[in-house]
């Protein structure tokens, strides 16, 4: 894919707003508390630049994807964005992808109560088409 420039300001405004309607997004996916762990959300990381530029990334992946009307339980949001990092030779974090799916209007639901993955209503098909770009020889998709 080809790499676009990012306006950073655009981006954490989005991000905000997107943080009131998903406060417990955070860079690990949505927010949850494993036994035996004490864990602080901290939403500013999610307005970090490193973060908004992932978020960017994983934008401009998803708009390649079709949406459906159901789930694919196939795979996760942390499965999704192993193949972001793969079409762009950069690392994103699965709050990242989440918050980029939010932001398109793709339907998101948790992939288990205790899991901060997600399912997202979109096409195996045309991810199995993005697949073919998640090699690490290539930075650029068409």
């Amino acid at each position: 894919m080809k790499k676009e420039s990012v306006n950073l300001e655009l981006l954490k405004r989005e991000m905000e707003k997107l943080l009131e309607v998903q406060p417990k997004l955070t860079d690990n996916g949505l927010y949850f508390i494993p036994t035996g762990y004490k864990i602080t959300i901290k939403p500013e990381k999610m307005l970090s630049d490193e973060i908004l530029k992932q978020f960017s990334l994983c934008r401009e992946w998803l708009s390649k994807v079709d949406k459906i009307e159901t789930f694919n339980t196939n795979q996760g949001s942390y499965s999704y964005k192993h193949m972001v990092e793969g079409c762009f030779r950069r690392y994103v974090c699965n709050g990242a992808f989440i918050a980029a799916a939010i932001s398109l209007g793709i339907p998101i639901q948790r992939c288990r109560l205790n899991n901060p993955s997600v399912y997202l209503k979109i096409s195996q098909e045309s991810v199995n088409e993005m697949i073919k770009y998640t090699n690490y020889d290539r930075n650029v998709i068409d």
